[in-house]
């Protein structure tokens, strides 16, 4: 077998290879929808191979392309990503056994993260062979409409003034493997909104990336007050429509955060379930 790194000329050739698999429901990869068109996999493949920090493994069975595995870094943090992958011709276990073996000596010691569909099962068998942890079962919503939106007056975006209150309450809840951690919002406030409620101190908090498409996406919401949370998440609403934010994206295994999300008015987009491996 051989493992190469992808040119851009191979471009049209591995999405050809994957926009037949990612159609069918059983091998659809993350964060590809079903019906994701040649176009849209054309453009976020072409990122990855252009970026410095991420690549397209491709494996090779002589002349014949057979796996299809893109990857993202950060070095500083040891973080590795396997995205929108692994597409496989055939005998999914052998040719990401083969990707992985690859990784693993390309990567040494860094922290490998993995998301795919429930509906994944040679994928979900192979990561579970192999050791991986799970570490999320959770599904995807998603809010387009933010006409009804509210911002409550209880609710302060973060600021000078209010930082150290913020974080210290999120650092009081966080928890310890979460790789956006205060240390790191702190580092990235332009990409974030990050919110607070206040009733004789914090009751309550949540954070959204926003990213360069215009979407947002909920990282985190920290209250066990129902009626808190929905402010939260109707004012975090508000904040999208002000930037005219194209979608507002939840992901959650938390049945009382996906009922409220149902309540405001998201709609099912996806399911995900996330693998870790120490290399």
């Amino acid at each position: 077998m051989n493992i190469k790194e992808c040119k851009i000329e191979k471009l049209n050739q591995i999405v050809d290879f994957v926009y037949t698999k990612n159609i069918l429901k059983n091998f659809r990869c993350r964060p590809f929808l079903i019906d994701e068109t040649s176009e849209n996999i054309k453009q976020f493949y072409k990122r990855y191979i252009e970026s410095e920090s991420s690549s397209i493994l491709l494996q090779y069975d002589k002349d014949k392309l057979i796996g299809v595995c893109p990857i993202y870094w950060i070095k500083d943090d040891k973080y590795l990503s396997i995205t929108a992958g692994i597409f496989a011709e055939e005998n999914y276990s052998f040719i990401s056994k083969n990707f992985l073996d690859y990784l693993k000596q390309k990567f040494n010691s860094y922290t490998l993260f993995v998301n795919i569909a429930k509906e994944h099962n040679e994928a979900i068998s192979f990561y579970t062979e192999n050791n991986f942890s799970k570490l999320e079962d959770a599904e995807l919503y998603v809010l387009e409409d933010f006409s009804n939106s509210i911002f409550n007056k209880n609710v302060h975006e973060i600021s000078i003034k209010n930082s150290d209150e913020i974080f210290n309450y999120l650092n009081k809840l966080m928890d310890e493997n979460t790789y956006w951690n205060t240390k790191r919002l702190s580092k990235n406030l332009d990409k974030f909104f990050i919110l607070a409620y206040f009733d004789n101190g914090i009751k309550g908090a949540i954070y959204a990336q926003i990213y360069k498409n215009n979407s947002v996406e909920i990282f985190g919401m920290l209250s066990e007050n129902r009626k808190i949370q929905k402010i939260l998440m109707q004012s975090l609403a508000s904040q999208c429509k002000k930037i005219n934010a194209t979608k507002l994206i939840l992901y959650s295994e938390d049945k009382n955060e996906i009922l409220l999300a149902k309540e405001i008015g998201y709609k099912y987009l996806d399911s995900n379930i996330c693998y870790m491996l120490k290399l």
